[in-house]
């Protein structure tokens, strides 16, 4: 007598299907937080805009107006220096401590992207060593957004 073993390879198949699935989905699942990791990094840490950033300071230093800037700051917490350009740039007065994360909110014209990257540096970086932090935001659009962070020490 011959046995039917149609039965047990349909099993066969069932079980190596949800063994590749499952593979598959935990490769997926790992891909996903990786390529969001890396979109937010590029986001957030825009080499052009630290370049742009080290070129206002130091047109502010050329200008002798840093010391005026930084002391406005040390008794306003926060300046606006967007007279360059188009772009949304700050100093914020930190006085070597992290950031608090609320620092751009009792400004009005201001993004919420840009309040979360705020946020977003209050958790992820220590400022123990400067002073004063200068960020920026520079949209090309109104959804793309980038932003970076310069740390101004006063020289004292």
């Amino acid at each position: 007598m011959k046995l039917n073993k149609k039965g047990f390879m349909m099993a066969e198949v069932v079980v190596v299907s949800a063994i590749i699935l499952i593979f598959l989905a935990g490769l997926f699942v790992s891909y996903n937080q990786i390529y969001g990791s890396y979109k937010s990094r590029v986001r957030y840490y825009d080499s052009v805009i630290l370049y742009r950033l080290a070129y206002y300071r130091d047109m502010l230093i050329d200008n002798h107006e840093i010391a005026n800037v930084l002391n406005e700051t040390r008794n306003n917490k926060i300046t606006d220096i967007t007279n360059f350009d188009n772009d949304k740039v700050y100093i914020i007065y930190n006085n070597k401590s992290n950031l608090i994360g609320n620092e751009l909110d009792d400004i009005s014209d201001i993004n919420e992207t840009y309040k979360d990257y705020i946020k977003f540096l209050s958790t992820s970086i220590e400022l123990k060593n400067s002073d004063y932090v200068m960020v920026m935001e520079r949209c090309n659009t109104a959804d793309d957004c980038k932003y970076a962070y310069l740390e101004v020490y006063d020289g004292s």
